[in-house]
């Protein structure tokens, strides 16, 4: 139960944070993301993927043997990040060019509304870890 505690707390703080840090401070998001997703995949990339899906594995052997009704919904939302790691390794060109249309898109407005949703999930990734773990 306790690392169920550990991945609530921090993925919901990640998805809580991020929009707030990356659009209420200086920064221009939009840059940051065509310069990290750049053309050629870069070195970090493989290692993040291969940690992140080792992660999401060890969450759903934990969910396997704790058996405990609730944490199900943070298993699942987590395992949704697996996409992206996948996304990494397998198809990380079509991966960059999604990322380079959407920061182009509408001056990026595509990533601010996005960001939107991603606070409001890890605002119920939070509530659901501290009130009903």
């Amino acid at each position: 139960m306790a690392w169920f505690k550990i991945i609530g707390t921090f993925f919901g703080l990640m998805a809580l944070l991020k929009p707030i840090v990356f659009h209420l401070f200086p920064w221009d998001e939009n840059a940051f993301l065509q310069k990290a997703y750049s053309e050629q995949r870069p070195v970090w990339a493989f290692p993040v993927a291969i940690i992140g899906v080792a992660l999401v594995g060890w969450t759903w052997v934990m969910e396997c043997i704790t058996r405990h009704p609730r944490t199900i919904f943070i298993t699942i939302i987590f395992s949704l990040t697996v996409i992206k790691a996948l996304l990494l390794l397998v198809r990380y060109e079509s991966f960059q060019k999604w990322v380079q249309n959407m920061t182009r898109r509408n001056k990026g407005r595509s990533v601010f509304i996005m960001d939107i949703g991603i606070g409001v999930l890890g605002l119920a990734v939070l509530a659901w870890t501290f009130f009903m773990l």
